[in-house]
């Protein structure tokens, strides 16, 4: 149990950290997906995107928390473990379809 609690620990305060670090970054961030650093030319707004995709790791780092947090309350040991495994791998599903969504937003259009 303390290892599992150290790791999910020692994970989310790594989301907390990245989130902070893009949060504060003055050029902007990215997704590591192996996609090109986007110019700061590219963006209507370098700040917001920086803060929403900063948000997005923080936000990460509570769910991982709240998810291990509930499971810890739960009796039934296969349904506390759905709980915390849900907690870790949606948000991996959700950041890529957000971090899309703010390239829609915030990326220049071509007309610009």
């Amino acid at each position: 149990m303390w290892v599992f609690i150290s790791i999910i620990t020692s994970a989310a305060v790594l989301m907390f950290g990245i989130g902070i670090y893009q949060w504060r970054s003055e050029k902007p961030t990215r997704l590591s997906t192996g996609e090109a650093t986007i110019d700061p030319s590219e963006l209507t707004d370098v700040k917001a995107w920086n803060r929403k995709h900063g948000m997005m790791w923080i936000l990460y780092g509570v769910i991982m928390i709240a998810g291990f947090a509930v499971s810890l309350i739960i009796d039934n040991s296969l349904y506390a473990g759905l709980v915390a495994m849900a907690a870790i791998f949606l948000p991996l599903i959700l950041i890529p379809v957000y971090h899309n969504y703010l390239l829609k937003k915030y990326r220049r259009s071509e007309k610009e």
